[in-house]
């Protein structure tokens, strides 16, 4: 499986940690969320996308998780989310709370 995550650092390992605890032996590409709305289409085909909210808005995840065909879910790393349930409704496939984060 590979794993796309668009996130405030690329850099910070704790990224890393958090989806090898979900899914172990995937394939994780941490891009910078800048890139979002530029690469989602070439970087992030035939992936599954996490979205970080601590990097972006959770009214621009909504639309940016809607534009792809691809399985999409929320890394909310600091509890930024206050109502997961809508994101579930909106169409994410997944939400990670802070929880496993730590």
């Amino acid at each position: 499986m590979k794993i796309t995550v668009y996130c405030e650092n690329p850099e910070d390992p704790a990224y890393e940690k958090a989806i090898g605890a979900l899914a172990e032996n995937a394939e994780i590409v941490l891009l910078p969320a800048a890139t979002c709305a530029r690469t989602i289409k070439s970087k992030a085909a035939g992936t599954v996308i996490y979205f970080d909210p601590a990097a972006i808005p959770e009214e621009k995840i909504v639309d940016l998780g809607s534009r792809t065909q691809e399985p999409w879910g929320v890394l909310d790393r600091r509890g930024a989310i206050l109502d997961p349930a809508a994101l579930i409704h909106s169409g994410a496939a997944d939400y990670v709370g802070p929880a496993l984060f730590k």
